[in-house]
């Protein structure tokens, strides 16, 4: 019996310092995913999770926003779309419509608008065929209350509005 098999019997040198230099490596790509991009920032508690990045206190009024299709006829109600319609991410699909209704701050550059702007003409484009013509970002204002809990503080109101299939490659509206 060789000491490798034996029970209890120490590894070599050299899987002794694979197995660290894989410690290693694993610790220090986690260390690169913690620490911010920029100093001076701070990731609570240790990456920038969409859900911790506002408080919720009692009383402070939070907003929300949504992307809803308009028909051409005023006989059907506009729609509200999610983001499991459109197949976007729900994360990247709040991020998308802040970036689109300048709500996101920093405000991000006009590259990044126009690529959002585009991301979001192309989902809500098949529906031009359903009879939906105009899209929108609405924003509804809720008020964190317990007696109130989810009931909106104001009626929505839409932030960006376009008709559906103009959004030109540089992210403008064409005529």
């Amino acid at each position: 019996m060789t000491l490798e098999t034996q029970p209890g019997a120490r590894p070599s040198g050299s899987r002794k310092a694979f197995a660290i230099a894989v410690i290693v490596v694993v610790l220090g790509a986690q260390l690169r995913a913690i620490v911010p991009p920029t100093f001076g920032s701070w990731y609570w508690p240790f990456m920038d999770y969409p859900m911790y990045r506002q408080a919720r206190h009692r009383n402070e009024a939070f907003r929300l926003l949504d992307l809803d299709v308009v028909p051409c006829t005023s006989g059907k109600p506009a729609r509200t779309l999610r983001a499991s319609e459109i197949g976007i991410p729900p994360f990247r699909y709040r991020h998308t419509l802040a970036v689109v209704a300048d709500r996101e701050r920093p405000l991000p550059p006009p590259l990044a608008k126009a690529e959002a702007a585009r991301l979001l003409d192309a989902a809500v484009r098949p529906l031009a065929s359903e009879g939906y013509c105009e899209a929108r970002v609405v924003e509804q204002t809720f008020l964190n209350d317990l007696e109130r809990s989810g009931i909106p503080d104001s009626a929505s109101r839409p932030i960006h509005t376009w008709r559906i299939g103009t959004i030109a490659p540089d992210g403008s509206v064409a005529p």
